[in-house]
């Protein structure tokens, strides 16, 4: 498990082949895999159970893509799933934040083409 960005998840030079992110309910991940490309999103969180509480589908992923559904946006303000990949034993790859696009943001980590070893993650002001 990882908390903060102080660490992240994966083992370098290891390719990822399932990801498990606790939104506690409000928001999903879904990974981009070697054998079957896009997989459905996954909003459950259960390490144990890599059909539904994963991404992922046992190949390496070579992206994901993430997005926080703020619970009560009148209250808090928006937030949203602020994530990035690195590829791979190479650095990371620019910080993307829910499915947004834009400048650096593709609305998904990663490349497509690369297996991706580290993630990490957390939630920003939208």
């Amino acid at each position: 498990p990882v908390t903060d960005l102080s660490d992240y998840a994966g083992i370098p030079g290891h390719p990822i082949r399932y990801l498990a992110v606790d939104f506690h309910g409000h928001g999903w991940v879904r990974a981009y895999t070697e054998g079957n490309g896009w997989l459905p999103p996954v909003s459950a969180f259960n390490p144990a159970d890599l059909e539904n509480g994963c991404a992922g589908d046992g190949t390496p992923i070579r992206a994901i893509q993430a997005y926080y559904e703020t619970p009560d946006p009148a209250a808090t303000g928006y937030w949203a799933a602020c994530y990035r990949v690195a590829p791979l034993g190479a650095a990371y790859y620019p910080w993307q934040q829910d499915d947004a696009t834009g400048p650096d943001m593709d609305g998904y980590a990663g490349d497509l083409a690369n297996a991706i070893d580290r993630v990490q993650f957390c939630l920003t002001a939208a």
